[in-house]
C-alpha cells in the first residue's frame, strides 16, 4: 500500500477508534484490495477472538462491521461534522474458523445528513459468505466553540 493510502486509513482507524491505546488496535486489522469494494479490512482469526469453537467472536465481526462503516461515513464529511451511527441490522449467515475474516464495505447512498452503508463479511479461507450488514449514520454538525 502507498505511504499516502497508508497515512489515510491510520487517519480514517483514528477518526473512528481515537489514537493511542484503543483495544481495536490489537486486532490486527489490515487493510486490503478488493474489487467492488469502497473498503475492505481484514482481521485474523485468532483463539483470543474466537469461540471454544474456533469460530470468531460475534461481537469482533460486528465490531469489525462498524469500523469498516464508520471509516466509510468519515470519508465523506465536511470538516468537523461527526457520523453517529444511528442503525446497523447484521445477519450471521456462517460461522467464520479459518480467516482471516475480511470486511468488504461499500457506500450505497450518501446525503446531506445521512449516510448508509453495506458491507458484507467473508472468511478468506474458505470465501463464504459470512455475515451481511446495513449501517446508516447521521451526520452531526460541529459542535459551537464552548
Amino acid at each position: 500500500m502507498p505511504d499516502d493510502t497508508a497515512a489515510r486509513a491510520q487517519q480514517e482507524f483514528e477518526a473512528v477508534v481515537g489514537p493511542g491505546d484503543h483495544v481495536f488496535l490489537t486486532l490486527g486489522m489490515t487493510d486490503v484490495e478488493a474489487e467492488d469494494a469502497d473498503l475492505a479490512v481484514e482481521i485474523p482469526v485468532v483463539p483470543r477472538v474466537s469461540h471454544a469453537s474456533g469460530a470468531l467472536q460475534g461481537g469482533v465481526t460486528a465490531s469489525l462491521i462498524d469500523i469498516v462503516a464508520a471509516r466509510l461515513a468519515t470519508r465523506g464529511a465536511e470538516a468537523g461534522e461527526t457520523p453517529a451511527m444511528s442503525d446497523m441490522v447484521i445477519h450471521f449467515l456462517a460461522p467464520i474458523t479459518g480467516g482471516p475474516a475480511r470486511a468488504e464495505g461499500r457506500v450505497l447512498r450518501r446525503g446531506s445528513r445521512t449516510v448508509v452503508v453495506h458491507v458484507d463479511v467473508r472468511d478468506m479461507a474458505t470465501e463464504r459468505l459470512a455475515a451481511v450488514s446495513t449501517v446508516s449514520f447521521s451526520l452531526l454538525a460541529p459542535l459551537p466553540d464552548q
